[in-house]
């Protein structure tokens, strides 16, 4: 398995699959009109949650999974989404090729929350 180091968010741009952030958008209106069904609204929440936090590098997000819920917990004046149901957005957004993901470690290669 392939390790990626954090040292900022310019490490990912070699990573990145659009050429701006309007591109990397209007691929994602597509998909989500045609994947839509794959989800459940919980699932689909994750999503485009996680869809936020991609503009410094359109299409590459370092969030991490904690960050995420937080931010829709907020949102949802404390009616947030649990970590199972978020994973399992992961899951399936990775196996219909929505997404990838990748490890991180810190540049003291010790491991980086999730």
């Amino acid at each position: 398995m392939e390790f990626l180091v954090i040292d900022n968010i310019e490490t990912f741009k070699k990573y990145r699959q659009f050429k701006s952030l309007k591109d990397f958008n209007n691929n994602i209106e597509h998909w989500l009109i045609e994947y839509k069904q794959h989800f459940t609204t919980s699932e689909r929440i994750a999503l485009k949650c996680l869809i936020r936090y991609v503009a410094k590098v359109p299409g590459i997000s370092t969030a991490k999974i904690n960050t995420i819920l937080a931010a829709i917990d907020d949102k949802a004046n404390g009616y947030g989404i649990n970590r199972a149901t978020f994973k399992r957005m992961l899951c399936k957004a990775k196996k219909i090729g929505l997404l990838t993901v990748k490890e991180t470690v810190r540049s003291n290669m010790s491991q980086s929350n999730k």
